[in-house]
Formats: structure tokens, sequence, C-alpha cells
């Protein structure tokens, strides 16, 4: 994949989980979660875009740790013969033809984003639990928001989880058909 685009899919892994950060900060300081000031608005917009990298390549790295224990170990063992069978595939395909050949490159890169975008979704409920349930009962959402809002996210999770074990399932079927495994 070309480093542009690498940069863009770490990117849009990284902007929900500024959004989280920002509303657990803004929660837990008093401040508000976006300035009002259009001049400190366009300032904050340019450093949260370079939050939004940082924070999308830590996600990328956190969620393809947690998310390889319940996902790959097993599928890659069923499709490969294990780990070590499949890393030894994808290197025994040059990176022309690799890309080339049953869009692995795009199957991977749709696998990162549903990987991020479902541990963001996950930490993104658990940031709107603590701050509905540390509000008074006053402040508090209607009960049937509170219900939309987090079924809505709990969906999400699931989604983008269910997604990135596709995406991984196609994954391996193409390159167990690209090198004869």
């Amino acid at each position: 994949m070309r480093e542009g685009g690498r940069a863009a899919e770490t990117i849009a892994i990284g902007v929900p989980a500024c959004t989280w950060v920002a509303l657990a900060a803004a929660e837990w300081t008093g401040l508000p979660a976006a300035p009002t000031d259009p001049l400190t608005f366009v300032l904050a917009l340019l450093a949260a875009l370079a939050l939004a990298f940082a924070l999308g390549a830590a996600t990328d790295r956190v969620a393809d740790l947690l998310l390889d224990v319940w996902l790959g170990n097993g599928l890659r063992r069923r499709f490969l013969g294990g780990d070590d069978r499949y890393w030894g595939a994808y290197r025994a395909l040059d990176a022309e033809r690799r890309f080339a050949m049953a869009g692995l490159g795009r199957t991977r890169s749709l696998m990162r984003l549903c990987r991020g975008w479902s541990l963001n979704s996950l930490l993104l409920l658990a940031v709107f639990n603590a701050v509905a349930w540390s509000r008074p009962l006053v402040e508090a959402l209607p009960r049937d928001h509170y219900l939309a809002l987090h079924g809505g996210l709990t969906l999400a999770v699931a989604l983008f989880a269910f997604a990135s074990r596709r995406f991984l399932i196609s994954e391996l079927r193409r390159l167990r058909a690209a090198t004869g495994s």
C-alpha cells in the first residue's frame, strides 16, 4: 500500500479515538469538548489531526493485539496451518504480486479499519457509560435516548468485530489460493 493510503487509514482509525478522548477529557476536567472561538477551533483541529494520526497508530496496534487472540490464532491455524505458515506465505509473495493479486492489500486495509473502529466503538461505549452513570439523575439522558445510544454503540462494536473477522477469513482464503498452501 502506498504511504499516503496508510496515513489516511491511520487517521481514519484515529478520528474516533480523538472523539472518545475529547469526551473523556471534557467530562473529567469540566472543559468543553471543543473550543467555541473560531481561531482556537482551527488550531485545535490541526492539533487533533496530528493526535488522530498518533492515536490511530496506537489504536491499530492495540486492536491488532487484542483481536488477534480472539480472531487470528485459530483462523490462521485452520486456513494455513499456523502463524509461521501464514507469515511464510506472505513473504513468499513479492509485494507487487501480493497487492495486484486477489485484492489482498484492500482486504488488509478494510480489516485494519474495522479492527480499529471496533476498539474505538468499545472505548466510546465505556466513556459514554462512565459519563452517563457519573451524572446526577437530573442531568442524565432520558432512558430511551440512553438505550438508543448504548444499543447503537454496542451494535457498532459487534458489527466492526464481525466485519474484521470476515475480512481476515477472506484474506486467508486468498492467501492460501495464491500460494497453494
